[in-house]
């Protein structure tokens, strides 16, 4: 059910990551349990990372703490949260090998395409914050490509 309930899976980093976290909850409960766990993710429409916020990495006295979140629809989301998930989707992209785009942006958040200025808007905060930058400087607005701003 778990498979068979997701779209075609291709190879990437993301892909690793969630196959590693099923067999982890595999080895820790019952095949049922997690049946019913996916079950339930299913029918509320949760079942893809795009839909938990992006988490707070803290460094505490010497420590790193990441601070994860529930699910949090964008319309919910602040200015903050938004910007720093654009950051963490562009550094995701990035070690893809894929800069991320306006439609991959789009596609991570969840918004039609006739609503892209959305997405632009959002783009636009991260590089007047310094964390995400264009691909090339001098490239137009239509086929624009970002990186995270250490890349």
């Amino acid at each position: 059910m778990i498979l068979s309930s997701t779209p075609k899976w291709k190879s990437s980093a993301v892909t690793i990551r969630v196959l590693h976290g099923l067999l982890a909850l595999a080895q820790k409960h019952p095949v049922k349990a997690l049946e019913q766990a996916a079950q339930t993710a299913l029918h509320h429409g949760t079942w893809r990372l795009r839909d938990l916020p992006a988490p707070i990495f803290e460094t505490p006295e010497g420590c790193t703490r990441a601070v994860l979140f529930s699910h949090k629809p964008l319309n919910e989301m602040d200015r903050a949260d938004r910007v720093r998930a654009c950051y963490l989707h562009a550094c995701l992209r990035y070690v893809e090998r894929n800069p991320m785009t306006n439609s991959s942006l789009r596609d991570r958040f969840g918004i039609e395409e006739q609503n892209s200025a959305i997405a632009s808007r959002i783009i636009r905060d991260a590089i007047e914050d310094k964390i995400v930058k264009p691909y090339d400087p001098e490239q137009g607005k239509k086929y624009a490509k970002y990186l995270p701003f250490w890349a």
